[in-house]
């Protein structure tokens, strides 16, 4: 298959600094001829492209929203950049990296998967985010989360569960209400969801890393633990026991 582009027309390709690099491709399909008997157009990719300078002149020239957001497409990706919406080099770099990874997987596609192009308008911000939604670059780590949702009836069992050992009674309705709201925001907040972290180590031997999420029980005993109430059970409780050793 192809290409169609007059900047790319007679490129000089044994001078790779002077080749333009393609910014954007679009499936063009065969055309019928133009008079009887001749011959159809085969189908090809119409591409759009740059040179390196024009695209490092563009990132200087856009808006910081917009620059922000490149560098955030960016990150996302796997690059190692900094989400600012300053001029910056290291984002500069990375999207003119980006580009040059685009220009060659175009070019890759035009001759072993051409149909690819049928799908639509293909440019670096498709290409970026089909590169985070496969991980990045090899060995980027992908993590997954994981939020706990218990069920109303779950939760109140488990403050009953810490009531009763702690205060040698149930929670009332209001205690339950009021620790279920508290839980249900922990469980909500990034930091305390579940995570696991995999690692592609290369040779198809992965690493996986898991992280427990928060700990509901932990969490009762340390807010029911210190208040004046479990302290005076602590007390009668070892008086008990006192009293028991001495056959009392």
């Amino acid at each position: 298959m192809s290409f169609q582009d007059p900047q790319m027309s007679g490129a000089d390709y044994n001078q790779e600094k002077r080749q333009p690099i393609i910014t954007s491709a679009t499936y063009a399909p065969s055309r019928t001829p133009q008079f009887a008997g001749g011959m159809p157009d085969p189908a090809s990719v119409s591409v759009k492209a740059l040179q390196t300078d024009e695209i490092a002149r563009n990132y200087r020239n856009m808006s910081e929203v917009q620059r922000k957001a490149t560098a955030q497409l960016l990150k996302d990706a796997g690059f190692p950049v900094p989400v600012t919406g300053k001029y910056n080099i290291r984002v500069r770099d990375a999207l003119l990296e980006a580009y040059g990874e685009f220009d060659t997987e175009v070019r890759n596609l035009a001759e072993t998967d051409p149909d690819f192009f049928k799908a639509g308008d293909y440019d670096l911000t498709k290409y970026l985010r089909d590169r985070t939604s496969s991980g990045g670059d090899a060995g980027g780590p992908q993590t997954i989360r994981y939020r706990q949702d218990p069920t109303d009836a779950a939760l109140e069992s488990s403050i009953n569960e810490v009531y009763q050992e702690l205060l040698g009674r149930g929670a009332s309705k209001e205690e339950a209400r009021r620790f279920s709201k508290k839980i249900r925001s922990k469980l909500s907040q990034v930091e305390n969801m579940a995570s696991t972290t995999i690692v592609d180590l290369g040779g198809g031997v992965q690493q996986r890393t898991d992280r427990p999420g928060f700990d509901t029980q932990s969490f009762l005993y340390e807010q029911l633990g210190g208040t004046d109430e479990a302290k005076t059970r602590t007390v009668f409780s070892f008086y008990d026991t006192f009293k028991k050793a001495l056959g009392v």
